[in-house]
């Protein structure tokens, strides 16, 4: 999940950084499109599977849930807000804040991960499973 975020983050940062540079071409949005969709589909597959690793068996259930909600939250309320800051300030900032928000869920992911393992992210499924 964090590689598939640090990678987002990259792409999508190249994309204001060209097109603030005026050389984004549509051919360079389509290649990183079809990586970024290789990367959600990476995230989308392990995302349920890292619950319990992230928040501990006994809260499966409940991190599950509280997922669920927020991404149908998040699928509500994101295109509205992502089309008006597109209409207000252009694709730059549109660009720049959701490569910011990338960054943060990699960096966010990594701490909690850090947090709750006393490791920089990396654990062992063994080990895992012990608990």
């Amino acid at each position: 999940m964090i590689g598939a975020d640090a990678v987002r983050c990259a792409i999508m940062a190249l994309f204001a950084l060209l097109f603030a540079h005026h050389v984004l071409t549509i051919g360079m949005l389509y290649g990183g499109l079809v990586l970024m969709a290789i990367c959600a589909a990476v995230f989308m597959g392990g995302q349920a599977s890292s619950i319990p690793f992230l928040v501990g068996q006994e809260s499966g259930t409940q991190a599950a849930a509280a997922l669920s909600l927020a991404e149908n939250t998040s699928n509500l309320i994101t295109p509205v807000a992502g089309g008006a800051l597109f209409s207000i300030f252009g694709p730059l900032p549109a660009l720049a804040i959701n490569a910011a928000t990338y960054f943060s869920l990699a960096t966010f992911a990594r701490a909690h991960t850090h947090a709750r393992t006393g490791r920089s992210g990396r654990f062992s499924i063994a080990a895992a499973c012990d608990r």
